[in-house]
């Protein structure tokens, strides 16, 4: 046996040639017990925390004094953090109340996760909030024994580029994260854009959120409704909010404040527009739209005339068009409180307004978008290509948007009312498709789809050009038919049998 400690003593001076260990006997009891491996992070025994041991410098065999480094003190668990393991040079305290380094949560936070580290609690908001207390006790601390947090600071990954394919990822992760504002709880159900490169948000977790678009940061809570916000407008250099709780809240854009509430609908308001001469305009499933005299709070005005709950505002050439779930749109003279019009031809809930000046856009439930002229009232073309649902439009640039439940974005020509592009996640299923309206048919003399136009469509986007209508009833949804043959292209054959609503019903009635 003590030829075995004598071994295992002489390798371990091998192994620490810096520890000085007595030469003049064998006997391992005469040199003491060997010295166990430290844990910084463990805690410290008595003997440590001896006034004695607790000293800002110490001197090496050569004389020289030198700085204690991590190993000869214990840190405190409170000071590290708890993803890192290490001291924390910028503490800050995530929504959950827990306090993380700032560079460490910063990436995880960049890595798309949305849930605290500890808890795994999901996090209501991705603000970091600086822990000045615990900064200022661990400087202390730091300075009592000595430690130079910079010295002992470990690297940041963009600064030590030695493993370029591990970081890769995490800084493709923080580029596409730097494009989107993390911080609703909810669906976001409105934006409005502000001066000064700001963007205020409407959600259904209740608030309203102020962001700074160039840095991404959010510049402020506005907390007030009760039920989802809905709508956002700003009217006479204030913000309006609507909700499902039936009211309109007015806020300070400069110190997101709340003003004070306007009420008077008897449903959600789910609509918000600035009409001329500043006035707010508000449109709620009470099936009614209301006027507002921004500077006295009051309402000055009731537009009644849908039967069903109104859905869009828009406001174009000196009128107020309101979109509704009985598939109408109505124009309003907000001045003397009378409606102009009723636009028909829509089939389903209208959902979507857009203007481009002297146009009005309009998308519906029935897939289609109308194009209406502002003073005539009359339908200048549908616009077809979309599969199902047609909820959000925008205009801008020459182009118009849409956005469907059928998952895609359709770009077109306001000019040439021409579908330019289609947008899916992840890329664009092709360029120009070609004019998809023809003349006549529709109501006030307006633009009706072309059934075969849009077939020719659906199956271009899903690779069948070529493909005729008489071949996909052969085994298709039409198998039985007349004239029907068989199919030399089996594999349009297999998607139309595993998808026959890519025809649509509106085709199978053409060819009953």
């Amino acid at each position: 046996m003590s030829s075995a400690l004598t071994q295992a003593l002489r390798a371990l001076r091998v192994a620490a040639p810096g520890r000085e260990v007595s030469q003049d006997t064998d006997s391992p009891f005469a040199r003491g017990p060997s010295p166990a491996p430290h844990n910084p992070r463990a805690p410290a025994s008595p003997t440590c925390m001896a006034p004695d041991c607790r000293r800002n410098s110490s001197t090496n065999d050569e004389g020289v004094t030198v700085s204690p480094s991590l190993e000869d003190v214990s840190i405190p668990p409170s000071f590290l953090c708890p993803v890192s393991m290490e001291i924390m040079s910028d503490p800050v305290i995530l929504a959950t109340g827990h306090t993380y380094d700032r560079p460490s949560i910063q990436r995880w936070l960049d890595s798309g996760h949305k849930t605290c580290p500890v808890t795994g609690t999901r996090l209501r908001h991705m603000e970091l909030t600086p822990n000045f207390a615990l900064r200022s006790t661990i400087a202390d601390w730091a300075a009592e024994n000595g430690i130079d947090l910079q010295r002992t600071r470990p690297s940041e990954p963009a600064a030590a580029p030695a493993e370029p394919p591990r970081q890769a990822p995490q800084q493709a992760a923080g580029r596409q994260s730097a494009n989107i504002l993390h911080g609703h709880d909810e669906i976001v159900w409105a934006l409005q854009p502000a001066p000064g490169g700001r963007l205020f948000s409407a959600s259904a977790d209740r608030t309203i959120r102020a962001w700074d678009v160039a840095s991404a940061r959010c510049l402020g809570v506005l907390s007030g409704h009760t039920r989802p916000v809905l709508a956002l407008a700003l009217a006479g250099g204030r913000l309006f909010s609507g909700s499902y709780d039936h009211r309109i809240i007015e806020w300070c854009p400069e110190s997101f404040r709340a003003l004070r509430t306007l009420e008077g609908h008897h449903d959600a308001v789910r609509a918000l527009a600035t009409a001329p001469g500043g006035r707010l305009v508000s449109g709620s499933y009470d099936a009614s739209v209301r006027v507002w005299d921004v500077e006295a709070g009051a309402c000055c005005g009731v537009l009644v005339g849908h039967a069903g709950p109104v859905r869009a505002l828009a406001v174009c050439a000196g009128a107020v068009f309101s979109g509704s779930y009985d598939a109408s749109i109505r124009a309003w003279d907000v001045e003397a409180n009378r409606c102009l019009g009723s636009l028909e031809g829509h089939t389903g809930a209208v959902r979507a307004l857009a203007t481009d000046g002297a146009r009005v856009f309009s998308g519906s439930d029935d897939a289609s978008i109308r194009v209406w002229d502002a003073r005539s009232l009359a339908c200048l073309a549908t616009l077809c290509g979309h599969a199902d649902n047609v909820r959000v439009l925008a205009v801008g640039g020459g182009l118009l948007c849409s956005g469907s439940w059928d998952r895609t974005v359709r770009v077109w020509s306001v000019d040439h009312l021409t579908c330019l592009q289609v947008r899916v996640r992840g890329g664009c299923l092709g360029g120009k498709f070609g004019r998809e309206v023809e003349g006549g048919g529709g109501v006030q003399g307006g633009a009706r789809c072309s059934r075969g136009a849009q077939l020719r469509q659906r199956l271009e986007r899903r690779g069948l050009e070529g493909g005729s209508l008489q071949r996909a009833r052969a085994e298709g949804p039409f198998r039985g038919r007349a004239g029907a043959g068989p199919d030399p292209h089996p594999a349009r054959v297999r998607l139309l049998r595993r998808h026959p609503a890519l025809l649509g019903p509106g085709l199978r009635a053409l060819h009953a």
